[in-house]
């Protein structure tokens, strides 16, 4: 049992280690691909009642994570401004960094907490399901957003050598 948990643990890391603090593809995107967390809520076959808690759930993670997400965004200006002045201060940088680095995993923190909420309202049957959709998940790897702003972000890095 233990041992199952900390592998449920480590998918969870791992699926939310993909920049959660980070703005989504484009709205499009979603519908192209398919929205996963609806297939994975369809798959688990919820009652009324959980869809209702599911729901709440969801709605507060959305809204502690757009204040966590505004805090990184104003966090990496003021990083690039210190970044971006005539005499670079490296404590003030280094702390900017941590910020930045700080927020960024409350917000994994947060997720890890959701999806935790989310799998205690849920059955033994249900849970199973959970866990093998984030199984997937962690299969597949990034979304095609992500990997082309990691894409666009190696490619301006070599434009700046």
């Amino acid at each position: 049992m233990k041992k199952a948990v900390g592998m449920f643990i480590a998918m969870l890391i791992l699926a939310v280690s993909t920049a959660p603090a980070q703005p989504g593809p484009g709205p499009g995107a979603m519908r192209r691909q398919g929205n996963p967390e609806k297939m994975m809520m369809g798959a688990l076959n919820l009652t009324g009642q959980q869809k209702t808690d599911v729901q709440k759930l969801h709605a507060d993670m959305e809204r502690s994570m757009v204040k966590v997400q505004s805090a990184v965004r104003l966090a990496r200006i003021d990083l690039r401004q210190l970044l971006d002045a005539e005499k670079l201060d490296r404590n003030a940088i280094e702390k900017k960094v941590r910020e930045v680095s700080n927020l960024q995993q409350e917000a994994k923190t947060a997720l890890i907490d959701h999806l935790f909420a989310v799998y205690a309202m849920l059955t033994p049957e249900q849970q199973k399901t959970f866990k093998e959709h984030m199984a997937r998940r962690l299969e597949d790897g990034p979304g095609p957003g992500i990997r082309q702003r990691m894409e666009r972000r190696q490619h301006r890095m070599m434009e700046e050598d």
